[in-house]
């Protein structure tokens, strides 16, 4: 699936720069970090699993190549990012929103 820039609306790379998946209020969430080096900014692309509920995806307000850079350093400490019941600094930063 193609994605474009929230702010120039250019195609994004097709390969995403980081992942996390973890709990967010019971329910699963995915984050994927994309650049556009158009605007120097990332695009988040948040995947949803509803507990109970239809899936959604949506990407987040995109944030500057500062704030990514530190998210994706960040991500990139954790031993098992796709797992959602990872207990690692990261996940639980993830999941009580301190990212």
């Amino acid at each position: 699936m193609k994605h474009v820039c929230q702010r120039c609306r250019e195609a994004l790379p097709p390969k995403r720069l980081a992942v996390l998946t973890f709990m967010h209020r019971g329910n699963e969430r995915t984050d994927s970090y994309f650049f556009c080096s158009t605007c120097r900014i990332y695009n988040i692309k948040c995947d949803y699993e509803h507990f109970s509920g239809e899936p959604e995806t949506y990407f987040l307000a995109p944030v500057s190549q500062e704030v990514g850079d530190r998210h994706i350093e960040l991500i990139r400490q954790c031993p098992q990012p796709r797992d959602e019941y990872c207990e690692c600094g990261t996940h639980q930063r993830w999941s009580s929103g301190l990212f």
